[in-house]
């Protein structure tokens, strides 16, 4: 047995312990506050006081989105974006890549542009280029974060997240604070956040390329999803999750008992 396969075994029986513990320890709590609304609740379960407050938090500005803003910003460049570490392949980029060249077969020519950094960027310059896509796709490197990653995401026509793993991705939330149409895999907390139409399985890159080819013909249609992505993004405004907590942790003082 090689000393990456023990590194594997060790891995999953770590992963296995911390979820083993961490099952024990909120059922046991006298009070939990997750972070997703549904998926760690699954997981996660309590009969005790529980509350909802995303530890992703985001200050929304204040939109009047209207169809004409819609119109793609240039016609012979649509620019879709993503955002993650290319340290892994848990992005699923191979799978964006692969879209790319079956939007091109059927003469849909788009920009990918790619948000981050890591060790694997020559590893899917190299795809795109077996792919013959590597004219199309920008690695834009990496931003501090803030109102730089918001400006870079406006000059966005559409925003994909074709991860095989995710938690309660915040560049996703950014997104959709800004008005972009997105489409995503229904992994982790994604199907929280986006409308069922909205998403595909992880590794269909022919479906991904369905829903981008479908959202970049309908300007009605990126519309209507970018429109209900601001709506839902306000839920993670940063003073509407503060002033949850506050009443889960007030509940939470009020249920104490003093007499142990």
């Amino acid at each position: 047995m090689t000393s990456k396969n023990n590194i594997n075994i060790i891995f999953k029986i770590f992963i296995y312990l911390f979820a083993f513990s961490n099952r024990y320890f909120v059922k046991n709590a006298d009070g939990v506050i997750y972070v997703t609304k549904y998926d760690l609740q699954k997981r996660y379960p309590t009969k005790k006081n529980q509350s909802y407050a995303s530890n992703v938090e985001i200050n929304v500005k204040s939109l009047h989105l209207s169809i004409d803003e819609y119109k793609f910003k240039n016609d012979t460049k649509i620019k879709i974006g993503m955002i993650g570490s290319i340290n892994n392949e848990y992005k699923g980029i191979d799978a964006a890549l692969k879209a790319i060249k079956l939007l091109k077969q059927q003469n849909c020519v788009v920009q990918l542009h790619i948000l981050g950094s890591g060790k694997l960027k020559n590893y899917y310059l190299e795809m795109a280029k077996q792919l013959e896509v590597n004219n199309q796709i920008y690695f834009d490197g990496s931003l501090s974060g803030g109102d730089a990653v918001l400006n870079w995401l406006k000059e966005l026509d559409l925003y994909i997240q074709p991860s095989r793993t995710e938690g309660l991705p915040r560049a996703l939330i950014e997104a959709m604070s800004v008005g972009l149409p997105v489409i995503a895999t229904n992994v982790g907390g994604i199907p929280e956040l986006l409308h069922i139409d909205d998403l595909i399985e992880k590794d269909d890159f022919v479906a991904l390329a369905q829903k981008i080819h479908c959202a970049i013909k309908s300007q009605q249609q990126r519309y209507e999803m970018g429109k209900r992505n601001y709506q839902k993004s306000l839920d993670y405004d940063s003073k509407k999750l503060n002033k949850t907590r506050f009443e889960f942790w007030k509940q939470a003082a009020e249920n104490i008992d003093v007499s142990h």
